[in-house]
């Protein structure tokens, strides 16, 4: 049995779950590393959405602002 290198980026932890969902085996190493990615990379979107949403806000407020003539 080939030993499999620990996923190191996204791509690689996608193919581990792929792995997985086919009854393919993966060591508990690969599993733990990929699932780290994946948290990880779960935890930055939420960043950029948090982000995404105080810029729209902000775009709103001087929208309100400008419309009100208070610039």
């Amino acid at each position: 049995m080939a030993r499999s290198k620990k996923p190191t980026n996204i791509a690689q932890a996608n193919a581990v779950v792929r792995r997985m969902q086919e009854g393919r085996s993966v060591t508990v190493g690969e599993a733990k590393a990929a699932l780290d990615i994946m948290a990880r990379a779960y935890q930055s979107q939420r960043q950029i959405v948090r982000m995404k949403k105080q810029e729209l806000e902000q775009a709103n407020n001087l929208i309100g602002i400008l419309s009100q003539g208070r610039l």
